[in-house]
């Protein structure tokens, strides 16, 4: 009888360790799991937040071809605008849009964030240094080219992204503010 019991005491240990064993098996695949979801999850928001901060790009592309067009502040009271100037004059053209384009943020809000719905955002915090360069094309000197560098950040949830962004508009300086400002090149990271 003696040695039944110690079998069975054996036995009882064997199965105690198999079901430390498997108990720490199944809560590794249970920790596995949600750390992937979470993973999943974190992707998804950063997606989100950096087509938020690609949105902002675009939106500054836009306000900017505007800008560089408008002529009839009426249109748009709260947005900077070049007005009829001697656009053939190119540090009159320089000094115009310098400051129109680099106030873009702050007359429309974009300092602040403008909300995209669903929890997604875009800021626009500044134009880099406050400065836009305008120069003539080294081909052909009726054309300027304006380059922007700035910083988008786009949020969704938790998840925050920051592109920096630099575009390059063309346009011919003889026919604006009537012409169509070209996006010469657009490049952001």
């Amino acid at each position: 009888m003696r040695g039944a019991g110690g079998e069975r005491g054996a036995a009882m240990v064997v199965v105690l360790g198999l079901v430390v064993v498997l108990s720490t098996v199944v809560g590794a695949m249970a920790v596995a799991g949600t750390t992937a979801a979470r993973l999943r999850i974190n992707a998804w928001n950063r997606g989100q937040a950096r087509l938020a901060a690609e949105a902002g790009i675009q939106r500054m592309v836009f306000e900017a071809r505007r800008v560089m067009v408008d002529q009839d502040p009426g249109n748009q009271p709260n947005y900077p605008t070049v007005g009829e100037a001697n656009y053939g004059d190119v540090g009159t053209l320089r000094s115009l849009l310098t400051g129109a384009l680099a106030s873009i943020p702050d007359e429309d809000n974009m300092t602040k964030g403008v909300s995209l719905g669903d929890g997604q955002t875009y800021t626009i915090p500044s134009i880099h240094g406050g400065q836009v360069t305008v120069v003539q094309d080294s081909t052909n000197t009726d054309l300027v080219d304006v380059t922007m560098s700035f910083s988008s950040i786009g949020t969704y949830n938790r998840a925050s992204v920051t592109l920096n962004a630099t575009v390059v508009l063309q346009a011919n300086r003889w026919l604006l503010p009537n012409d169509t400002v070209m996006v010469k090149s657009l490049s952001y990271q």
